[in-house]
């Protein structure tokens, strides 16, 4: 249970607040001190009246709690009838002390703040809840002394005062890092985990009385355990706990079997998540264990936090799993007989998840997930769904809100739905799709219904001059009656109890806009492959699969010498590797990668392309060096992506470059740059199914400077092909782009070369699809280095059709973007009768792949997919196939790139 987290919108003032942390007893929590404050006892109403003239919209209701320095705490809690206590620990001037302020249901203080119990002077640990009958609160800290700690905890009424002493639980040698108080019919369990030297921590608990009174001794339920969580059951408690996994093979060998590559890598990042086994242990109200523990993770796939809620007799666990290449969030389930539901992914590999939070009520469980990422980002999007008892997703995701930084999400249950804290940019007025004039950043909350639609948005305003919140923690809420404490930047800090009962807002929530119907969706997102720095990809239908094609990035020499030394450096591989990964028709990999070479030239890249019949399989076309000079290589594999023949194709002296090859119905055309008359031009020839040349080597081009970005597409018996070359201005070697018409039987030019459009950026990266028989070609106008391009219209992605003769049916346009940005990089695919584009879009923060129709009708829309890990210079090779598109992105470790499958939806 993540509750107590931190809220923050975080701005230049604030640099009195920096050391202010989250606070939240979840597993393996890191509870350092909390805000710091120093004690003015000041409680006051604020405005919330009506708006002046020209002002923003009104403020919440909240009322002043205290003005603050250096202390531990508050938190909030709330008891029977909605009333609440705000506790902290903090000197008077003369010693620690605990104080508290009792609250009404709408967040009134009853009473000055008031010391009511003597504290220790170092409490790294404190807590506060309600107690079992909720007429009440338990508050709790742990202690630092001069040999060990001890962990103490005090009975409190409803007016905050104590109902007995303040009672010594446990005194320990080791470290308390963290504990917990489960409310019973008898007062209370509490829960504490002791962390040991090896690094992991026992955990224990004793029962208490209402008055805080210790009954019977602590005993141990766990050793060397993990991770932790407790909750409260149908008649005691239930502690999840995480433990190790078997160290068997954890430090093992690599092995020299390349098939065995993969599940040496997923062993690696087990051990590097430090992911565990969880089981379940249930206390009775006495905290005594009943019956042995039941296990309901077998496999070590529990990192980081493990959250868990009660649905009636059953019990949900959510956690996130980075063992896998892409993390995602795993749910379990268990009831109070004991049957376990196993664990099972949040969803079908959507792009990976991590878990943000869960909570459960009336209306269900709600879980909500954030999309990963490795970069900061000044914005993210937090995903909620239903999840039903048994563990399993509920129903289809309902709910996307976009959340500011990287601050912490509450989500709380009330009686007719749910209700969120986060960190957000809000707008007045208008619909989600709609731009925002004049957003306001601030902590904010969000009440949604029993289907997870936000029907309430509250920016955090308080007071007559409507001052944003700097943070706001704390959410709870009794019924639809929902309070929050909140802070300002000033010093000493304010501390107020928001009231965030049912109003009307003429706030939108920051939910994301709907798309409609005939928008392209995200389906699935899975990683391919990773650890290497691919550069290039190709892919292909052969038969029912497909066969994918990469290229990596030559090492170079120089960085291996600087890293590498001895024998290291004369076994250091200088060239590319290609190789080829054969899939099903449900896109699962058959059998290992097979490598095609290792001594490839990146700069020849890799093309692919299948036979007519799925008994040919397909070829793959690649350079390498040979006899000094870079050459074309072609591979044929059959249709399990094994070799089956290869040829060199070329041997002329000068640099070769650029392959292209595409089926041309009784064998292949293939076309590249070559540089064996002193400057790169476009050849073509015409190979058989064995791949015997059946026509000379075409000289396609016949102009200054060097060509390069080589595509084909087949079109009965003429192919069509697109490059790019600098003729008009060699010296300073900006391109346009240039297409015409081959052959298909010889390779031969079969029309003039035709220049698409005279522009003075730089032209590159064509690509050709057709659109009912009508060939497109896209490609990019780059700007030059360091310009703004964020208003000009003269970059970007361009796309214009072509009549028989290769000349634009009319002027040429330019890509819609799905936001802004400006795109990098453009990958057209035949779609029936239409034309599917994707863009790479470079905005100031990442790379967002877009997806359109590119049939160039009136008002077309372009649609963000996703956006991918790597930074915003990153080039990202794109390849499709039916609904699938492949992309190569930044890995994760420096240096590495992985490649990975976007499936799509197009509603046609």
């Amino acid at each position: 249970m993540r509750r107590a987290t931190l809220v923050t919108v975080v701005f230049a003032s604030l640099a009195t607040l920096a050391s202010l942390s989250p606070v939240a007893c979840s597993s393996r929590p890191k509870i350092p001190p909390g805000k710091n404050f120093a004690i003015r006892p000041i409680v006051t109403k604020s405005d919330a009246g009506a708006d002046r003239p020209g002002a923003a919209p009104s403020s919440v209701p909240s009322y002043l709690v205290g003005s603050l320095g250096k202390s531990d705490g508050p938190h909030l809690a709330r008891a029977a009838g909605g009333a609440a206590l705000v506790a902290w620990i903090a000197s008077d001037g003369t010693a620690r002390r605990l104080f508290t302020v009792p609250l009404s249901p709408d967040g009134e203080p009853r009473s000055d703040a008031r010391a009511v119990a003597n504290a220790p002077s170092e409490t790294p640990t404190f807590v506060l809840r309600a107690s079992g009958d909720r007429s009440g609160y338990f508050a709790g800290w742990g202690a630092i002394l001069d040999r060990g700690e001890t962990l103490s905890v005090v009975a409190l009424g409803i007016d905050g005062n104590p109902r007995g002493p303040v009672v010594d639980l446990a005194r320990t040698n080791d470290h308390v890092v963290w504990f917990e108080i489960v409310p019973t019919a008898r007062g209370g369990i509490v829960v504490w985990a002791e962390e040991t030297r090896g690094g992991d921590a026992n955990v224990l608990s004793v029962a208490i009385d209402a008055d805080g009174k210790q009954r019977g001794v602590p005993s141990r339920i766990g050793r060397g355990v993990t991770g932790w969580q407790a909750i409260a059951t149908t008649n005691g408690a239930g502690v999840a706990l995480v433990s190790p996994p078997d160290s068997k093979g954890a430090g093992a060998a690599p092995t020299k079997d390349k098939d065995d590559r993969e599940r040496l890598r997923a062993r690696e990042r087990a051990t590097a998540a430090k992911a565990g086994t969880l089981s379940w242990v249930r206390l009775d109200a006495d905290a005594r264990p009943v019956g042995a523990p039941t296990a309901i993770a077998t496999k070590a796939t529990v990192a980081g936090d493990i959250d868990v809620v009660s649905a009636g007799t059953a019990y949900v666990f959510a956690w996130t799993d980075r063992t896998r290449e892409d993390p995602e969030v795993e749910i379990a389930a268990v009831d109070d007989a004991g049957k376990v539901e196993p664990p099972r992914p949040l969803m079908d590999a959507i792009g990976g998840a991590t878990l943000a939070a869960i909570a459960s009520g009336k209306q269900g469980i709600a879980l909500a997930w954030d999309e990963p990422t490795k970069r900061p980002k000044s914005s993210r999007r937090v995903h909620l769904a239903k999840v039903t008892a048994a563990g399993a997703l509920g129903a289809q995701e309902l709910a996307a809100i976009e959340v500011q930084g990287r601050a912490g999400v509450e989500l709380v249950a009330t009686d007719a739905g749910y209700a969120m804290l986060v960190a957000a940019q809000v707008c007045a007025g208008g619909s989600p799709d709609e731009r925002c004039a004049a957003p306001v950043s601030a902590p904010t909350f969000i009440r949604f219904d029993a289907q997870l639609a936000p029907t309430e948005t509250h920016p955090l305003r308080l007071g007559v001059e409507h001052e944003v919140a700097a943070l706001a923690w704390g959410l709870a809420c009794a019924g639809e009656r929902c309070l929050a404490l909140t802070a300002s930047s000033a010093n000493p800090t304010p501390v107020s109890a928001a009231n965030l009962s049912p109003r009307a807002t003429p706030y939108r929530a920051p939910a994301v806009a709907a798309r409609p119907p005939n928008a392209p969706r995200l389906t699935g997102l899975e990683t391919l492959s990773g650890g290497e720095p691919y550069a290039d990809l190709a892919v292909a239908k052969v038969g029912e699969g497909s066969q994918l094609a990469l290229i990596t990035s030559a090492v170079d020499e120089h960085e291996q010498k600087r890293e590498q030394s001895g024998a290291e450096r004369a076994t250091a591989r200088k060239d590319a590797t290609v190789s080829v990964r054969t899939f099903d028709a449900s896109g699962a990999m058959k059998g290992a990668p097979f490598v095609v070479t290792h001594r490839a030239l990146t700069a020849g890249g890799v093309a692919i392309a299948a036979a007519g019949k799925p008994e040919d399989g397909a070829v793959v076309a690649w350079v390498a060096r040979d006899g000094g000079d870079p050459q074309v290589h072609v591979t044929k594999l059959n249709a399990a992506g094994r070799r089956t023949n290869e040829v060199q194709v070329t041997s002329s002296k000068g640099d070769a470059a650029d392959v292209s090859i595409a089926w041309a119905g009784d064998g292949w055309l293939l076309a590249w740059v070559d540089a064996r008359d002193g400057n790169g031009e476009v050849y073509a020839t015409k190979l058989d199914k064995d791949l015997n040349r059946t026509a000379k080597e075409e000289r396609i081009t016949n102009a200054p400077g060097d060509a390069g970005d080589v595509t084909l597409v087949v079109q009965g018996e003429r192919a069509w092909l697109a490059w790019s070359d600098p003729r008009e201005s060699p010296k300073d070697g900006f391109s346009d782009v240039y297409v015409t018409t081959l052959t298909t039987k010889d390779a031969r030019r079969a029309s003039d070369e035709v220049r698409v459009l005279a522009t003075a950026a730089h032209s590159r990266s064509p690509s050709l699809a057709l659109a009912n028989d009508v060939p497109i070609v896209g490609w990019i106008e780059e700007a030059p280095l360091g310009l703004d391009t964020a208003s000009m219209g003269a970059y970007g992605a361009m796309l214009a059709k072509l009549d028989p003769r290769g000349r634009p049916l009319r002027e040429a346009v330019r890509a819609p973007l799905a936001g802004e940005g400006i795109a990098t990089g453009i990958t057209l695919t035949t779609a029936g009768r239409s034309v599917h584009a994707f863009l790479a879009r470079s905005t100031r923060e990442e790379v967002v792949l877009d997806a359109f129709d590119a049939s160039l009708e009136p008002g077309v829309r372009a649609y963000s997919l996703l956006a991918i890990d790597g930074p915003p210079s990153i080039e990202v090779g794109m390849g499709t196939l039916g609904d699938w598109l492949f992309y190569d992105d930044e890995g994760a470790a420096p240096g590495d790139r992985r490649v990975r499958r976007a499936t799509l939806l197009w509603r046609r």
